[in-house]
């Protein structure tokens, strides 16, 4: 039987338009039923969704805005990145108990390497044996039930000084005033104030007493608060690598002096934990923070990573201030 290419060709051509058509409309329902996370509306050609995020306000509040309005999963790009945003605890857990795997790695960003000690605290480090081996030394030394319960009269002082703070107040404006009309207190700083020596004292031990008593409390405080600034703020050069070089908004110089500043103050409690200037450190298992890892860090970092052994210590103590932060926010209202 002989085959006439030329009149076969139209049927094939029609046969193949025809499963190309069937397979699309299969793709297009199979792709429905999955639920895709909303996308902001007004993004940009290239720039995304950047000028969503222009004016004072710091990033997580721009994108808790957009979570009220959009939801608790939604998409949006910034530059040439494509960021999921989850505001949901179920959905994060989703993500990152569930879905760990997928999103092991932690973003780059200019803060990260700035104020992170370019990866070294452990928060912001790639996946891997460092990663692994610093979760497990704070989970178990550091942040552990225990170690809460040894470092207890730390908290308990604090609280009833901050508490006293204010009695004292009121009762020295009692006696210049006929009546007791109460004092105003501002409940933000008086907080921040507890909150920081309290985790402060945790990391550095008796060292930090000092740092309390004269003027270098005012710019620890005042490092403090910017290093968290910092990190809530979005830069240009994080959508667009390429561009960092300009340091548009001059954040990046900002970060480099913020560091500079707690890491000379984070260094002299370090050097004072050598020298066995801190009471209380050379009993074992009474140390504070710096006290536990010089201890663990002498015997287990020389095949850890890249870092130097006081690098890994100060960025593990902004770590745990972090972290010990969001655990004391509880405790200290059970004191």
């Amino acid at each position: 039987m002989e085959l006439c290419l030329p009149v076969q060709i139209p049927y094939l051509a029609t046969l193949f338009f025809l499963l190309l058509f069937l397979y699309y409309v299969l793709w297009r329902r199979n792709n429905n039923h999955k639920r895709q996370p909303p996308t902001p509306a007004g993004s940009w050609p290239i720039l995304g969704h950047i000028n969503l995020l222009r004016g004072s306000k710091v990033l997580h509040i721009v994108l808790a805005n957009l979570a009220n309005e959009y939801g608790p999963i939604l998409t949006i790009k910034l530059g040439i990145r494509e960021v999921l945003v989850v505001s949901s605890p179920e959905i994060a857990k989703e993500c990152l108990v569930d879905n760990d795997k997928v999103f092991v790695n932690r973003p780059q960003t200019v803060a990260v390497k700035r104020l992170a000690y370019n990866s070294a605290m452990f928060g912001f480090a790639p996946y891997g044996p460092y990663w692994r081996e610093l979760r497990k030394i704070a989970t178990f030394e550091l942040l552990s039930n225990h170690r809460l319960d040894i470092l207890e009269h730390v908290r308990i002082f604090e609280v009833r000084n901050a508490v006293k703070s204010i009695y004292d107040k009121w009762a020295h404006a009692r006696k210049d005033i006929e009546h007791d009309n109460g004092i105003l207190v501002e409940m933000k700083r008086w907080f921040g104030n507890l909150s920081l020596k309290v985790t402060t004292k945790l990391v550095a031990g008796s060292t930090s007493k000092e740092l309390f008593q004269n003027e270098e409390y005012d710019r620890y405080y005042e490092s403090i608060r910017e290093f968290f600034h910092y990190f809530g703020l979005s830069t240009i050069s994080d959508a667009f690598p390429f561009m960092r070089w300009l340091d548009i908004g001059k954040h990046e110089k900002a970060m480099k002096r913020v560091a500079k500043e707690l890491d000379e103050i984070i260094q002299g409690w370090l050097d004072k934990h050598r020298r066995g200037c801190v009471s209380g450190y050379q009993e074992k298992g009474k140390q504070d923070f710096m006290g536990v890892m010089l201890d663990t860090f002498d015997t287990a970092h020389e095949n850890l990573s890249k870092f130097e052994l006081d690098t890994i210590i100060k960025a593990t103590c902004l770590m745990m201030r972090s972290l010990w932060m969001m655990k004391l926010n509880w405790v200290i209202w059970c004191s």
